[in-house]
Parts: structure tokens; sequence; C-alpha cells
């Protein structure tokens, strides 16, 4: 199907993961995103007008007809209308970006020239050096190096980072995505259709045949053994389950995406590379000690000089390993790019959802899909490659431990074995507690994404509270799921953490025991039909013995209310017509008479019972109620077109929205709020018109566009937007409630019941005396004067005077000034930068309270101080299994293997500390962030996207439910780590610390 909608659907891209500290941000203050006084913002180029020429405009007094010849000259006035603007912006002051360099010549660490400043747009950005640098700057990360020190010298702007290449846009990558799963959804269906009839293979029937001997229980939904007696009865009844359930297969969206990140497999050598290295870089670093000590021994005993080539071997090995450990970065940049390719692909499979599918994934659903499911796609790209190569770098070790102190390994060995069906099952556990999370979440979303597009209801009712208790409630019982997960988590990630430690105990007690040293891995409803169009068809539209139905009652969409209720779902009885190219036909009928239902069904939002439906050219489709998107009123117009400046303007006239767009802010330049909330009825309605009129498709559907207007201006409407399209040799086809129009349209059809009751022209119609003149009778035409028209426009039409549409569109030109943003971009605080401590307002670095915020938000006065406890456990645990106090031999057996049992059980409760610390965080910071939203003042709803305030409340939240608690622990292992060594390399070289 080919739709204005269709035909210029908005491809949402994916992003980097948002960090945990942005994360905290948003959620810590909500409505920092609020209109300030104080904040200056930079216009940047792509929002200015495009320099382009357009058409100047004139009206025909007869028939309202646009003369084409009137809009040669616009380009001049078009000009003048934006210079008066722009000299308001040349007042403006433009933020600019002080840079750190080198004032003084010692300060060597400092850039020598100061930093560009930030590209004009995105568009404008430089494409990501992976795309073309060598092998060795990517192994050694040397292409990060530019953006490191711009980093430094200046705050990074979102139009500093890198553009990616075409072979990694997400357009592409979903696109190829989406064919891969067609490919394997239609094997599959292959396979399934020849399930009854395929013969299994020999494995299979073994696998039965030893099912049956050991009586494997079958699912309790199919039947069970314990109606069958014989041998020969349980493997028909597993041969008959095989057929009819396990042995079916789907179209699987794992593997489509392995067909298109090729990369990902090379990321697991990499991992294989960086185990290697793991494993082997301390052998290779003692051979280099002992080769020193050869060389050392050599110099000062007069004994011979080793080989320098076995040293210099030695070193180069080291800077091969320690340069091939480059998993992560791999691992992390797939998994980006398949959260990429997985949002555009739902949010394409959105678009073509039917309304059984719309009712089986509703808006929350889908929400949740976009902002939570396919973050945790992302999260397991990275540990993917980990759960395969565990076992080969488990076996190396032991074959290394073996070598290095002989079969006493073995039992440290036999720990893995036993801890792993312990992991496996947390692992269940963890999935299974998520899924049930996973509904409040789901209900959780849905139930904000409804209250935030009621939100003048509910302020007017003052149901803030009421709406706020259900929230709440709906929010406990998600982070009850969200406490057990992260406690879950922590047992298991000390169980993976303190299994070497344990193993080690076990092995070194069991060789001092016998050895008296101690020495060495979419499937929604959609609409499957397509729609056929063939241009040399002879006629517009025609239907041969089509019929349609919605599928239920519930998913008749309420916005209309063009059908009345029934017991049964509503259908549409086969019809077959032609439409002819070139003429206006008229649909009318009593309210509930199926006019918008053969509209949809046409369009293939209504399930086709049988028949086709062949279109003769392009569709497009302007519907009752407008769908307004939140941008500029050209955005809305332009659905992503490619800018013409005659044709738009044109398009802005017909509709009469000219005067209008005088009234906004900046024209047609002017952002219109969520749901056109700064529009009235009929101005978003005239939008929709000039949309479907821009789009200039060859058929085109008005569903009762002119019932939002004024009488004249719905005169004007049709004299001026829809006869013209005839007289351009396009087909109309116009369901209204207007009937003072039939005189003007071509040809009409009655509709009573989803029928055709009658047909003709008007004439006829009317002398005939049905269904068509009882609407006459009963509604009237309710037609207007000719008179009515303004003078205004009465003057404009004198022939030769162009010069007050001159004046009114170069009135309606938009500049891109400050006055007609409604959205206000994200700013976020820093502190001072250069050396003369002068505060600029830049973006994307979250405030040292931010954290402060979150640890008091936390109960952090309870739990930092147990943390803390642990945390110097762990160093004296590190400080003890390095330094020997000369005791008794039984001494460091004991101690050993306490401090390994006690590790075990303060990772767990330093995990399970951070977890619940994170959880009441996230409890609070959500429960102040809600209340903040939902006692905020009617115009910040008017001012903040609806997407950006459910983002802070669906991956933002996320993001600090699961990933911030493990980010924060894994931060203090590493700090603990790092303190230990230093303090154990002081104990041994006391000079280091000074160092």
């Amino acid at each position: 199907m080919l739709t204005s909608r269709s035909a210029s659907t908005t491809l949402i891209t994916g992003h980097p993961n948002v960090s945990g500290c942005e994360a905290m941000a948003t959620m810590a203050d909500p409505l920092h995103n609020a209109p300030r006084r104080d904040t200056v913002t930079q216009l940047e180029p792509s929002e200015r007008i495009p320099s382009t020429t357009s058409p100047s405009h004139e009206q025909n007094s007869s028939t309202g007809d646009t003369a084409d010849d009137d809009f040669d000259n616009f380009e001049d006035f078009e000009d003048e209308g934006r210079a008066g603007k722009r000299r308001d912006l040349a007042d403006e002051e433009v933020l600019q970006f002080p840079g750190i360099k080198r004032e003084h010549w010692w300060q060597v660490w400092r850039p020598k020239h100061a930093p560009p400043p930030p590209k004009a747009s995105l568009d404008d950005a430089d494409i990501i050096p992976l795309a073309y640098v060598s092998q060795l700057s990517k192994l050694t990360f040397q292409w990060v190096t530019p953006i490191m020190i711009k980093g430094y010298q200046r705050p990074l702007q979102a139009t500093d980072l890198w553009k990616v290449d075409p072979s990694r846009e997400a357009e592409l990558l979903s696109a190829r995505f989406l064919e891969s799963l067609r490919r394997r959804q239609q094997a599959a269906e292959e396979w399934n259709a020849q399930l009854a009839t395929r013969t299994p293979t020999k494995r299979q029937q073994l696998a039965w045949t030893a099912r049956a001997v050991v009586r494997t229980p079958l699912p309790s939904d199919f039947a069970s053994f314990g109606q069958v007696r014989t041998f020969a009865e349980r493997r028909a009844t597993l041969e008959a389950e095989w057929r009819q359930r396990s042995g079916r297969k789907r179209g699987s969206v794992t593997w489509a995406l392995n067909d298109i990140m090729t990369g990902f497999w090379i990321g697991g050598l990499f991992k294989v590379f960086s185990d290697a290295a793991q494993t082997m870089s301390p052998l290779l670093v003692k051979a280099l000690i002992n080769f020193s000590k050869e060389v050392y021994a050599a110099n000062h005993g007069g004994g011979p000089q080793p080989n320098i080539g076995r040293g210099i071997g030695m070193a180069i090995g080291l800077f091969l390993l320690t340069i091939m450990q480059s998993f992560f970065f791999r691992s992390m940049a797939i998994g980006v790019l398949a959260r990429a390719t997985l949002i555009s692909a739902v949010f394409k499979q959105s678009l073509k959802l039917s309304v059984k599918g719309r009712a089986q994934h509703p808006n929350g659903s889908l929400l949740t899909y976009l902002s939570s499911d396919i973050s945790r796609i992302d999260y397991c790209a990275q540990w993917f490659h980990a759960l395969w190569t565990a076992p080969i770098q488990l076996i190396v070790t032991l074959i290394l431990l073996i070598i290095q102190i002989g079969p006493s390994a073995i039992v440290g060995f036999s720990l893995f074995v036993v801890i792993a069906p312990l992991q496996t099952w947390f692992m269940r556990l963890s999935f299974d507690v998520r899924k049930k999370s996973m509904k409040w979440t789901d209900a959780r979303s849905r139930l904000l994404r409804e209250l935030l597009s009621s939100m003048e209801i509910i302020k007017v009712f003052t149901y803030e509270l009421p709406f706020l208790r259900r929230l709440k409630h709906f929010r406990r019982e998600e982070m009850f799921g969200i406490r057990k997960i992260l406690i879950i988590r922590a047992a298991n990630q000390a169980a993976a953490f303190s299994v070497p430690t344990l193993a080690s105990v076990l092995a070194f007690v069991t060789y001092a025991a016998t050895h008296d040293s101690l020495d060495p891995v979419f499937e929604a409803d959609t609409i499957t039909e397509t729609t056929v169009i063939d241009p040399a068809l002879d006629v517009a539209v025609r239907l041969n013995k089509a019929s349609f139905t919605w599928a239920a009652e519930s998913d008749r969409p309420d916005s209309s209310g063009d059908e009345k209720q029934s017991n049964g779902p509503f259908v549409i009885p086969p019809l077959t017509l032609d439409i002819p190219r070139g003429k206006i036909i008229g649909i009318v009928g009593s309210v509930g008479s199926g006019k918008s239902s053969l509209l949809q069904g046409l369009l293939g939002e209504m399930s086709k019972l049988s028949g086709t439906v062949t279109f003769g050219g392009r569709l497009s489709y302007c519907q009752q109620n407008a769908w307004i998107q939140n941008a500029t009123v050209r955005d809305n117009i332009l659905f992503g077109r490619t800018w013409d400046a005659r044709r738009y303007w044109k398009a802005v006239s017909n509709a009469n929205l000219v005067p209008d767009l005088e009234l906004l802010g900046d024209g047609d330049l002017t952002e219109i709020g969520e749901k056109g909330i700064n529009l009235s009825g009929g101005q978003k309605q005239r939008i929709n018109i000039a949309r479907a009129l821009y789009f200039d498709a060859d058929i085109v559907l008005f569903d009762d566009p002119l019932s939002a207007v004024d009488a004249h201006v719905g005169k004007a409407l049709f004299d001026n937007a829809i006869l013209p399209l005839r007289d351009s040799g396009k087909t109309v086809l116009l369901v209204t409630h207007a009937l003072h129009f039939l005189p003007k349209v071509d040809y009409i059809y009655a509709m009573s019941h989803g029928r055709i009751v009658e047909q003709g022209t008007y004439d006829h119609l009317v002398q005939a005396e049905g269904s068509v003149a009882k609407l006459f009778e009963d509604f009237g035409g309710n037609a207007i004067d000719e008179e009515e028209i303004t003078a205004a426009q009465a003057k404009a039409k004198s022939a030769g005077d162009d010069s007050y549409y001159r004046k009114q569109i170069s009135k309606a030109v938009g500049t891109g000034k400050l006055e007609g943003r409604l959205m206000v971009s994200e700013v976020r605080k820093t502190g001072s930068i250069g050396s003369k401590g002068r505060r600029y307002q830049l973006r994307l670095e979250a405030d040292l309270s931010v954290y402060a915020g979150y640890l008091r938000a936390g109960h952090a006065r309870y739990t930092l101080t147990l943390t803390l406890l642990f945390a110097a456990i762990i160093v004296w645990l590190t400080w003890w299994q390095h330094y020997q106090f000369g005791l008794p031999w039984n001494t460091y057996q004991g101690v050993y293997a306490v401090l390994g049992v006690s590790q075990a059980l303060f990772t767990f409760a330093m995990g399970a500390t951070l977890g619940i610390m994170a959880n009441f965080a996230s409890n609070n910071l959500h429960s102040g962030a809600l209340q903040n939203i939902f006692f905020s003042p009617k115009s910040l709803f008017d001012t903040q996207p609806l997407g950006r305030i459910l983002g802070v409340f669906g991956k933002d939240l996320d993001t600090v439910d699961n990933q911030l608690a493990d980010s924060m622990r894994m931060m203090a292992m590493s700090l603990v780590t790092l303190l230990g060594s230093v303090i154990i390399i002081t104990v041994y070289l006391h000079y280091f610390i000074v160092m």
C-alpha cells in the first residue's frame, strides 16, 4: 500500500547508550528542560529556511483556482519577508566555546592549538574514522585520540560526534534485517507446511526411541504417557508431538540479526585472543623477568650472554597480546548497531500493524520494546561471547595449572563443576522474575502515556493524587521484582568472581597438604495484503468483489464515530466498481453507514475478506481527525518530502493557511506542540489538507475534511483545494456530510449499512427521490452565499494586484527565530572553563551535585558506610594474600582459606548492598520526578515533547534501575583493587608512592 504516510515515513535511528550520570541527571531534575530566561540558544543553520525560490499567489475570482503564473516572482518578497526578522537574530548573543591550549612552552600536556568550533549541524559532522583508518589504528584505538583531545579542550557538542558511514546507517541495516527476517519466515512456513508428511531424520528417530524407553514425560497440555501403555504407542505419541508442536519452526529475529551483523563473530574471535592474552601475558612477563635475570647474571658473573632476539620477541609478543584485547569495543559497537537496527525495524513494523495487531501490541508495549527491551539486546551483545569462550578459557587454564602445580589443580577445578548448575539456576530464576516484573513495567508505561496525553483533563478535575497513587502502586510491584533481580544478580556475580579465589584455595591447600612447600542468544499481526498499483490501469480505482471487515468490534477506531455498534464485526459486503480518472467522487450517507470504513478498506486498514483492490497511481489520504507531529508547520506539511518552494506555497495558499501563518510566532517555521496543542481544530485540518496537496498523488482520499472548519472556510477549501485537483487530472474520493457541495462533484455513491444503495450524478439522484434526496430533505444543503468572501480577498482578486499576497506570504515565511520555538532544547549545567574562570551554559555534563542527590536518595548515610567497610575488608584481603609475617605454615593455610570464603561473602554483601541502595534511589527519584511532572503547570506539556518525558521514565529509568548498580559495583571493586595494588607495591618498593 502506497500512501502519504508510508511513502514518507520518518526513520528513527538508534544512538549510543545513555550513561549512568546522564540518566541520574535526567531523573533527578525532570523539569530541567523547562524554558529559562537566562538560557541562550544558538540557531543551527539547518533549522533556518532553505534558500529556495517560490512563486507568488493569486486567486481566480470565479473558481478560486490558483494562477500559477502569479507565483513566478515570489523569490523577491520571500527574501524581503526574511530580512526584517533576521535583523532580530543579528542582535542575539551567539554562544562561543573557549578552549584550553598551550599558553606557555612548559605546558607540554596541553594541545598547541585552540580547538576547532563545533560543526554547524549534524549533517556537517565528519564520518566516523572506523570507515577509513588502518587496522593498526583500530587495534590501538589511535583513531579516538583527536576527539579525546577536543573533549579535553572544550565540552563536546552533538555535532562534534561522528556520523556513521552509509554501511552502518540504521535505514540500510533495518532494511537488510527485515528482508532477512522475511526470508527466514518464508522458509519456516514452507517447512511447517511439509511437516505433516516430512520424513524425520535418523537422529530424530533415535531420540524418540530413547525417550520412549526412559518414558520421558511430555508437556502437560499434550497427550500424556499415562494414556498409552506400549512402547510403540509412546514412540508414536512423541512423533505426533514433534509434527504438531516441537518440530514447527518460525522466523528467528536472532538469526536474522546474525545474517547482517557479520562483524559479531569477529568480536568473538577477538574474545578468544583476549582470553589468550590474559592467560599468556603473565607467562610472558615471567619469561621476560627470567631473561632479565640471565642478562644480569651474564653481565656480573661472566656467563654467556642470552640471545637479544629472544627478549625482543617476547616484548613484541607482550605488545601484540595487549593490543589484541578489542573484544569489549567490538561487542559494544555491534550491540549499538543492533539496537539501532531493531528500533528502526520495530518502528517501521509498527506503522504496518493492522487494527488487530495494534490491539495486541498497544503503544505502551511498543514503547517498552523501544526503550527497555531492545537495550537489553544491546547489553547481551557485550557478554554473549563470554558464554561460549568461558569453557575454552577454563580448559586452557586447567592445563596450565596442572603444568604448574600438578594434579592438585583438579581439586580446585572441581569447584567450577559444582558452581555451574548453581549459576544456571540463578539465571533462570532471574529470567522468571524479570518476566513477572515486565508486566508491571508495561502497565505503568501504558498508564503514564495515557495520563500525560490527557493531562489537561486531569488538571481540570484535580485528579493528580488518585492517579499518582495508582502509578506508585504499579511502581512498587515493579520495584519488588527489580529488587529480587538485583539480589539474585549479586549472588550470581559473587559466585562468578569468587570461584577463582575459592578454587585457588582448594588447589593450594591440597598442594600444601601433599608437598613440603608452596611455590607455584516480530511477530505481530501485520498488514500482509499488498495494495496493487498499476499505472497502466484505465481507471483510477477498481474494486472487484472486494469485501472488508473489522477483525473485532473492539478493533474499530473510536475517533470517527462513523459506524454504529452492533453485535458482530462491521462488514462491507462484496463491492464491484470502477472509479474513472480525473473525477471527483462524492460518498454520502447517514452516520454509521460505512463511508469511512470504505476508505479504510481501500487503504488496507480493514481485513479484506475477498476480491481485489487495484489503484491506478499513487495514493494520499486526508483523514477526518488530523494527525499533527511535534514539529514545525513546514515539516508537518512536507512530511518528509523534498522541499519544493513553488509546490509548497501553492499548497499552503490553496489550503487557506496564509492568514493563520501570519498570526504564528515565526510563520511556517513555528513549532507545533504535542497533538497540535497550540492550533485550533480548523488550523490542524487545513495543515492536513495542505499535506495531502503537497504530496501530489494521483488519487486523493478525503474523509470528511471540511467538518472541522467554518462554513465559509469550507467553501474556500472546496473551491481552492479540492476542485483544482480535478482540473489537474487527479482523482478525488470525498466522504462528506456537507451536501451543498454535491452539485459540483462528478459522481455520487450513497451508502447504508456498508452497502452502496444508490449511485449516479447529482441531478439523477435528486430526481430519483431516493436516499440522497431524503438526506437533502432531512439535513438540507447548508449552502452559503458567494457574497461572504471578505473585502480583503475581493481586493486581492483585482486584476494585476498581487501586492496583497506578496505582503501576506512574506509574513508567513519563517526564519527560525526563537519566538517560533515551542519545544525547548535540553540544556545541562557545567562548571567553569578556561584560565579566567568565565562560566558558560554548556551541555551534556553532569554536576557533582547529581551524584550527591543520588546517594541521598539511596539512603547512602546507612549503606555507604557499610559499602566502605566491605571495600576495606577486600583491601585487607588483598594485602594478606600478598604479604607474609613469618607465621606457622598451618596458619597460612587457615587464614588463606578463611579469607577466600570471606571474599565470597563480602562480595555478595557489597553487591546486595549497592543493589538495595540503587533500588531505594531509583524509587525515590521516580517518585520525586513523577510528582514534579504531575504538579507542573500546563505550559510544561506545551513546551516539552511527550516522547522526551516518556524517555525519562523509560530508558533513563531502566538504566538507573538495572545498569547503574552494576556500574557502581564494578567501579567500587576496581577502585579497591587499584588501592590494594598500590599499597602492596608500596610495601615492597617504598619509593613507588613518591613516583
